[in-house]
């Protein structure tokens, strides 16, 4: 892999050459580990890491090709985390500050592309994502059909994040619901059992207690 615009006279060296400019290495520190990361998180591959870094480092550029079949939801949740993600590295390294040409970095200053594609390494059906974008505070969502790309949904990079976040909110509050009305239901469930055991059951229970109590009492005829 080679670094975009690092200084004329070393192009064409490896990323890891000794030659090259520190605020080259400690770039290629924090996006190796954000590569490592993003790859066991949702098993994205990097295939190329640039960026510009003419005199300092003013922004990064990755490739990814991931394996996967995934909806502009999905897309929007992975492409929102990867960006807030190597943000949050650069800004939160002390040693790359000095070299940044701006401080903080934002995600207008990250471009991260994913490609998707099946098992077997062919496009996936365009039913599903088969390129995401984010560039200059943009999120391109794009799929593939007769041998060429068609972007189907672009935003901007603040609307997703909302977006994004308002998904896991809801997420959330739907499943702290489901947890409490397990737990109601097995509370009732359970108390429904114990007082049909000494007949002392007052009213009627819900249905669907009394089919898992019969159940409950079928498979443990001894309880």
């Amino acid at each position: 892999m080679y670094k975009l615009l690092c200084l004329l006279f070393i192009l064409s060296q490896p990323v890891f050459s000794h030659d090259e400019p520190i605020y080259c290495q400690l770039s290629d520190r924090i996006t190796e580990a954000f590569c490592k990361d993003m790859q066991k998180k949702y098993n994205l591959h990097c295939t190329a890491n640039s960026g510009q870094f003419l005199y300092n480092v003013n922004s990064l550029h990755l490739t990814f090709t991931c394996i996967k079949n995934v909806s502009v939801a999905d897309g929007r949740n992975i492409i929102v985390d990867a960006v807030q993600d190597l943000v949050k590295r650069v800004n939160g390294d002390p040693d790359i500050r000095p070299y940044l040409s701006h401080y903080p970095f934002s995600p207008k200053d990250i471009c991260i592309s994913i490609s998707f594609y099946d098992p077997s390494y062919k496009r996936v059906p365009t039913d599903f994502l088969a390129l995401i974008v984010n560039t200059r505070n943009y999120i391109y969502y794009d799929k593939y059909q007769e041998n060429r790309f068609f972007t189907v949904f672009y935003e901007t990079f603040d609307i997703a994040q909302g977006k994004r976040d308002r998904e896991n909110r809801l997420a959330s509050i739907l499943s702290q619901i489901e947890t409490k009305k397990n737990d109601k239901f097995s509370s009732k469930n359970k108390s429904y059992i114990h007082n049909s055991q000494n007949n002392r059951y007052q009213g009627e229970p819900d249905q669907q207690i009394i089919e898992n109590s019969l159940r409950v009492l079928l498979l443990n005829p001894s309880s």
